[in-house]
């Protein structure tokens, strides 16, 4: 692929195709996403971490004027900005070095750009990760040329150190931890004892006063978001989790965000294969033991993995969780890696087929649906409805709504819902669907139990003033539900906002010609009369009950229990359990969730969701489950339409 632009003329044009490729695909994606999540942050502070991208987005505000729905793409194309920059930077370093290997390596870099699905999705997000890329590749190459005489390079890379926080914290750590070994190193070597005693002791102080360090560290870095107290420390503290998102964090880099690990076959099976070559790669290097090996580990290996063994173990409640994207100080490495996967047959082969499945996964993403803020519009259907969001900054962004209230302001919604005949809510925060732990949701420092009861009752007010749904649209993690007073629909009970095990369920659907909205959660105590026929599913927290779970009283007054189906399939045995041999009527694909803190039974693996269909004789039934293990979830239907 590389060898056809081989020749320096040749050389501008593969570089000029491959940035409009990444900006064609990027902003496309970008268009397609819309506009949310941590972006606010970047629009509305200035951090002292990546202070180049501050400054810029000050001058891109300057000129493009306040955040609208019209302009939010121009913001995005900052990312482009330091794309571009990557791309000048390399063309320089091709056009000035005489090295064929290193001529080869930026080469393959630049096509792994272009056409990177991580990458791509990095550009389109309006935050500093491309400035950081632009900083992981200007360390790569500095450590590359200079690390060899260390010694006699000492004050470029201290220097480096010094100015790396400017970029981002994680280049600062990569940098750190390669000084630190290598003076190490150097110490070893020379036999200078009181450098090393030095050193050591520096390390104890550090260690014996990690609370400290980290609360300032973070402090100055992420000033908006100061950890104000050391009178709850509490350490991440190191689990399963921790030894799986190194793995996880290299397939990210290769696939992107949108592509989840076995979600796709070929895809993991690919990944497999390269993950294998790579190690086979490193630990023939090892054997050689040269600067560049040692360069590789120093600053490639060691940091990248002591992020999510050691840091990621040490943080505080509140401070941000490991993800994939604080390692892409690594990228270069396994570029580099990759590349000498080239001197092999087989390794040129899973190069092409490597780089080829980075174009299928551009396809995939490109294809998915995501949550559409014109549909949004289309369900609320007027400019006039009062909504109500857990991100108030979103629907005033891509919606034409200035009555837009926060979920938690009691005293604006309790007023809203007495003097309007429509309402509407709008959650984006996957996080408040349920009453997680702050083990769970580290970065919130306390969990999200408030929020969640703040939800409930909501919910509960809504359906207290006499409130039913009329339409809902969910494409997770957006929920969007409208509500009407209507005194016609009296036995509607309330909706359900359906969390992390359902987010593959997207709302309406439709099942025998009728459209369902949503569902009703009916638990142990509870009761409904419904219409002789209904879709339903079941949710168990024990799979092998065979007790009887569910009582129907028919409009005869005969009552029959029920006990649940037999199920094989671990998620639907948990999730979507049947009674009475039910038929199918509706299945949806169920993707894998690669997370520690948020698994549960059968996360992991590809699944179907089902929802199944009751039919009885009679002209309406009630319901009930007859176990707390039990919680029923039942269909609620557009009866206006």
């Amino acid at each position: 692929m590389i060898n056809i632009f081989n020749q320096d003329k040749n050389i501008p044009i593969f570089f000029g195709i491959s940035f409009i490729v990444h900006s064609i695909v990027s902003m496309y994606l970008g268009v397609l996403k819309g506009w949310g999540g941590d972006e606010w942050f970047s629009y509305n502070d200035f951090t002292i971490m990546a202070l180049p991208f501050s400054i810029i987005t000050k001058i891109q505000i300057a000129i493009l004027g306040p955040l609208t729905q019209s302009n939010f793409i121009y913001y995005k194309m900052q990312g482009l900005v330091w794309i571009l920059g990557l791309f000048i930077f390399l063309y320089y370093k091709y056009k000035i070095t005489k090295n064929k290997k290193l001529k080869k390596y930026i080469l393959f870099a630049v096509l792994f750009i272009s056409i990177n699905p991580f990458i791509i999705g990095q550009t389109h997000f309006f935050r500093y990760y491309n400035l950081y890329l632009f900083g992981a590749f200007v360390t790569f190459f500095l450590i590359e040329k200079k690390g060899e005489n260390f010694i006699l390079n000492r004050k470029i890379f201290y220097s480096a150190l010094i100015i790396s926080p400017f970029i981002h914290f994680f280049i600062c750590w990569q940098l750190f931890i390669y000084i630190l070994l290598k003076e190490l190193e150097t110490i070893f070597k020379k036999g200078q004892k009181i450098k090393g005693i030095i050193l050591i002791s520096f390390g104890v102080f550090f260690v014996l006063n990690i609370d400290f360090f980290l609360v300032n560290i973070w402090n100055l870095l992420m000033h908006n978001y100061d950890y104000l107290s050391l009178d709850l420390i509490q350490h991440r503290g190191f689990s399963y989790g921790s030894l799986i998102k190194p793995f996880n964090a290299i397939f990210v880099y290769l696939y992107g965000r949108d592509i989840i690990p076995l979600e796709y076959y070929s895809i993991t099976v690919i990944y497999f294969l390269v993950g294998l070559s790579l190690i086979y790669i490193v630990t023939k290097s090892i054997k050689y033991n040269s600067t560049t090996t040692i360069n590789l580990f120093f600053s490639g290996i060691i940091p990248f993995i002591g992020i999510y063994i050691l840091l990621d173990p040490l943080t505080l409640p509140g401070m941000t969780q490991a993800d994939a994207h604080h390692g892409i100080f690594f990228i270069p490495w396994i570029l580099y890696l990759l590349l000498k996967l080239n001197k092999y047959l087989l390794g040129r082969i899973l190069n092409i087929v490597l780089f080829s499945s980075f174009i299928y996964a551009d396809y995939l993403t490109v294809s998915k649906d995501f949550p559409n803020w014109r549909t949004v519009e289309e369900i609320i259907n007027s400019n006039s409805v009062t909504i109500i969001s857990d991100n108030p900054g979103d629907p005033g962004l891509n919606l034409e709504n200035n009555s837009i209230i926060w979920f938690k302001d009691t005293e604006k919604i309790i007023h809203s819902l007495q003097n309007k005949d429509t309402i509407s809510i709008l959650m984006q925060g996957w996080s408040n669907y349920q009453a997680l732990t702050i083990e769970q949701k580290w970065n919130s420092a306390k969990g999200t139990v408030e929020a969640f009861n703040s939800l409930e009752k909501l919910l509960l007010n809504i359906n207290n003033e006499g409130f039913k749904l009329k339409d809902a649209y969910s494409n997770f993690p957006l929920h969007c539900m409208v509500f009407i007073k209507n005194e016609k629909i009296t036995t509607q009970p309330l909706p359900w906002i359906y969390d992390l095990k359902y987010r593959d369920l997207k709302i309406p659907l439709e099942i025998d010609n009728q459209k369902v909205i949503g569902f009703s959660k009916i638990e142990y105590g509870d009761s409904i009369f419904i219409d002789s026929s209904f879709y339903y599913f079941i949710q168990t927290t024990n799979p092998v009950m065979d007790r009887t779970v569910v009582r129907i009283i028919n409009g005869d007054g005969t009552k029959m229990d029920y006990n649940m189906d037999t199920e094989n399939d671990t998620y639907r045995s948990y999730f979507c359990r049947s009674i009475n041999e039910d038929e199918i009527v509706y299945t949806y694909k169920k993707r894998p969730l690669v997370s520690n803190s948020m698994r549960y039974p059968g996360s992991i693996f590809n699944s179907e969701g089902r929802i199944f269909k009751f039919t009885d004789q009679g002209k309406g039934v009630s319901i009930m489950p007859l176990n707390r293990k039990i919680t029923l979830f039942i269909a609620l239907l557009d009866k206006e339409n």
